[in-house]
C-alpha cells in the first residue's frame, strides 16, 4: 500500500472549519464558500482546499487576502474580490469542476461520499507487509483485524493501533487508511471518518513558534 498527496487539514480543523471527505482528492478537505471563509476561524486557500492546479492556488490565495482585508474595512477589496471570484468560479468550471459541490456544500446543500477514492494505491492482495502508517508500522491488515473487532472508525482505528500519531501525525496516512476502511468495513468514508485534531492545552502565541533558540 502506498500514499498519496492528501491537503494537511489540522490547523484548520482545529480553528473549527468544517472538514469533509473528498473522493477526488482521497482525503478529507475544509469546507469553504467562495469568499474562502469557512465556519470557523480561518480562511483558506490553495492546496489546503483540494484544489489540484496552481492556478486556482493564486486565485484562491488572492480571494482569501481580500477577504482579510474587507474584513478589516478596506471597501476597494470587496469591489477587487468581487473580480477574483468571478475569474475564480470560471477557473473551478475549467479545472475542478467537483469544488462546485464545495462551495454548495458551505451554503447548505446536501453532499454526501459514499464511495471512497480511487486514489490511494494498494496492492490486489495486501497482507502484513502492506503498509498503511510508515510511522507506526501499521499495515492493512491491523486494519483488517481491528475491523473484525468490530471497529470501524477511524478514531477508533487509531486508539487500537497508533495509526496517524507518529511523526508525520496523519499527514501520509489518514485518506489512505479511510479509503481502504471504507472498502473493507463496507461504511461510507464520511462514517469512517478523519482522527481528531486537538490544539495545545495551553494557546501559544505564534511569536513563541518563530523565535530561534541559540
Amino acid at each position: 500500500m502506498s500514499v498519496s498527496t492528501q491537503p494537511d487539514i489540522r490547523l484548520a480543523q482545529q480553528l473549527g472549519a468544517e472538514i469533509r471527505y473528498a473522493r477526488e482528492v482521497g482525503g478529507f478537505i475544509p469546507i469553504h464558500g467562495e469568499f474562502m471563509e469557512t465556519r470557523g476561524r480561518c480562511l483558506v486557500a490553495g492546496g489546503l482546499t483540494g484544489s489540484p492546479y496552481g492556478v486556482l492556488h493564486l486565485i484562491e490565495g488572492r480571494i482569501a487576502g481580500l477577504t482579510a482585508s474587507a474584513k478589516l474595512g478596506s471597501s476597494k477589496a470587496l469591489d477587487d474580490r468581487d473580480e477574483a471570484v468571478e475569474e475564480y468560479l470560471e477557473a473551478l468550471k475549467r479545472y475542478s469542476p467537483w469544488k462546485m459541490n464545495v462551495l454548495k456544500k458551505f451554503h447548505g446543500e446536501a453532499w454526501h461520499v459514499d464511495k471512497p477514492s480511487d486514489n490511494f494505491l494498494l496492492h490486489p492482495d495486501p497482507g502484513s507487509r502492506s503498509f498503511v502508517c510508515f510511522c507506526e508500522d501499521v499495515t492493512a491488515e491491523d486494519l483488517e483485524r481491528t475491523v473484525d473487532l468490530g471497529f470501524k472508525s477511524l478514531e477508533k482505528v487509531k486508539r487500537c493501533t497508533g495509526l496517524g500519531t507518529g511523526y508525520c501525525q496523519g499527514r501520509l496516512c489518514v485518506g489512505n487508511a479511510c479509503s481502504y476502511l471504507s472498502l473493507i468495513a463496507g461504511e461510507s468514508p464520511e462514517n469512517v471518518g478523519s482522527i481528531r485534531s486537538r490544539p495545545p492545552i495551553t494557546s501559544i502565541p505564534l511569536g513563541a513558534l518563530t523565535r530561534v533558540v541559540m
